[in-house]
C-alpha cells in the first residue's frame, strides 16, 4: 500500500513538473548550442565533412578494384544537364519543406510574415543535424537562430518539437508505404538482412513517436513507462546518473506532446509536405539515373523502397550523416540499378546534394550574416 502511495505522489510531482519542462529544456538546448559553436567543434565538423571527402576516395578504389569505373568523358557525353539543373531545383524544394511547418506554426501563434529567417534556420538546422551524432545538434541550432530572429525561446522549442514529431510520422507513412510496396515487387532485388535491419529502425521510430500521442492522451500511464525505460536503461549500465536521464527524457516527451496540439489543417499540410518531401528525396535517385541516360534499367518503386531501407539504417548509425556507411549502402542497394561503373558517379552526385549542398548553402548564408552585420556595424558607427 505505501509504495502504491509513493508511485502515485511521484505521478503527480512528475505531472506537476510539467510547467518547467519547457524552460529546462530550453537550458538544455542553449547550452548545447554553445557547445556547437565553439571553435574546437567547428574543427571537427570541418573534419567531418573532410572525413566524408576521404569515404568517397576509398569508395574509388574499392569500386575500380571489383568493377572499371565509367570513364568520366563518356559518362559526360550522355549527361543531360537539364535533369542536373532538376536535381538542384528538387534540392531547394526539400529545404522549403522542410522549413515550412515551422513556419506555419510560428505565423499561427504570432502572424509573423517573414518566411526568409525560418528558411535560414532549417538550413543551418539541417547542416549541424548532418554533422552531429544522431543529428542532436539540429534543434538546439534552429531554435537559437529563430530565437536570434525575435521568436520566444517557448514558442521556437514549440514549434520545433511538436514539427519533429510530425516530420516522424510522415516518414514512418512514406516508409511503411514504399517498403509494403517493396516487399510485393522488389524483394529479390535486396538482402533480407538489410530489410530486417530496417524494419527494427521502423519499429523504434514507430514506438517513440507513437508514444508521444499516447503520453498526450494518458499523462499517468506515460510517466510510469518512462521511468520503467530509464530504469532498464540504468540496469544495463547505459546511463549512470537515473534522475538525470529520467527528467531529460521526460522533459522532451513533455515539450513534444505539447507541440503536437495545432489546428486540423496545419496537421494536414505538415503531413502531406512531410510525405512530399521524402518522396522528393527518393525521386532523386531516379531522376540521377535518368540524368545518367539509365533510365530504362530502372523501377521506380524499387528505388524508393531502397531509398527507405538506406535512411531507416542511417537513423541507427551513430556517426555523422552516415559517414562511412553511406557510400557502402549507396553501393550495395543501388549497383544493379546504374549499369556496371555507373554507379560510383551516381554516389558523387547524390552524396553532393545530400551532404555538401548543405553544407556550401550554410557557409554562404554566413559569409551574407557577416557581410549584413558589418554593414550595419559600419553604419551604426557613422551615425
Amino acid at each position: 500500500m505505501g509504495s502504491k502511495v509513493a508511485k502515485e505522489t511521484r505521478t503527480k510531482l512528475d505531472i506537476s513538473k510539467k510547467e518547467n519542462s519547457q524552460d529546462r529544456e530550453i537550458v538544455r538546448l542553449n547550452k548545447s548550442y554553445d557547445r556547437i559553436n565553439n571553435s574546437s567543434s567547428k574543427l571537427f565538423y570541418s573534419s567531418i565533412i573532410c572525413l566524408n571527402i576521404l569515404t568517397l576516395f576509398v569508395c574509388v578504389f574499392y569500386l575500380n578494384s571489383k568493377q572499371k569505373i565509367e570513364d568520366i568523358n563518356m559518362v559526360l557525353s550522355g549527361f543531360d544537364y537539364n535533369l542536373l539543373i532538376l536535381l538542384s531545383v528538387m534540392f531547394v524544394a526539400v529545404i522549403i519543406l522542410k522549413a515550412l511547418p515551422l513556419y506555419l506554426r510560428i505565423y499561427s501563434k504570432v502572424k509573423n510574415r517573414r518566411f526568409g529567417y525560418v528558411l535560414g534556420a532549417t538550413v543551418a538546422g539541417e547542416f549541424f543535424g548532418k554533422v552531429t551524432i544522431y543529428g542532436l545538434g539540429e534543434n538546439s541550432v534552429v531554435t537559437k537562430n529563430l530565437q536570434n530572429k525575435s521568436v520566444s525561446p517557448n514558442l521556437s522549442i514549440d514549434v520545433k518539437y511538436g514539427a519533429n514529431v510530425f516530420r516522424n510520422l510522415s516518414q514512418l507513412i512514406f516508409w511503411f508505404v514504399t517498403i509494403v510496396l517493396g516487399l510485393i515487387f522488389c524483394i529479390n532485388s535486396i538482402k533480407s538482412w538489410l530489410v530486417v535491419i530496417g524494419l527494427i529502425s521502423f519499429i523504434v521510430i514507430f514506438s517513440s513517436t507513437i508514444f508521444v500521442f499516447v503520453f498526450k492522451a494518458n499523462k499517468k500511464f506515460g510517466i510510469d513507462v518512462v521511468s520503467k525505460f530509464v530504469k532498464v536503461l540504468y540496469n544495463l549500465g547505459l546511463t549512470k546518473n537515473y534522475e538525470e536521464t529520467y527528467n531529460k527524457m521526460l522533459d522532451k516527451v513533455i515539450v513534444s506532446a505539447n507541440g503536437i496540439k495545432q489546428d486540423g489543417w496545419l496537421t494536414f499540410v505538415e503531413i502531406f509536405s512531410g510525405l512530399l518531401c521524402e518522396f522528393l528525396k527518393g525521386a532523386m535517385i531516379y531522376f540521377l539515373v535518368v540524368t545518367l541516360n539509365l533510365a530504362e534499367s530502372t523501377i521506380i518503386f524499387e528505388i524508393l523502397f531502397k531509398f527507405s531501407i538506406m535512411q531507416l539504417i542511417f537513423k541507427l548509425w551513430p556517426l555523422q550523416s552516415g559517414t562511412l556507411i553511406f557510400e557502402l549502402l549507396f553501393v550495395a542497394l543501388f549497383k544493379n540499378i546504374f549499369f556496371s561503373g555507373y554507379v560510383f558517379w551516381g554516389l558523387i552526385i547524390y552524396r553532393f546534394f545530400d551532404l555538401f549542398a548543405y553544407a556550401i548553402v550554410y557557409l554562404i548564408q554566413v559569409v551574407i550574416k557577416s557581410i549584413l552585420n558589418t554593414k550595419s556595424k559600419k553604419s551604426t558607427k557613422t551615425n
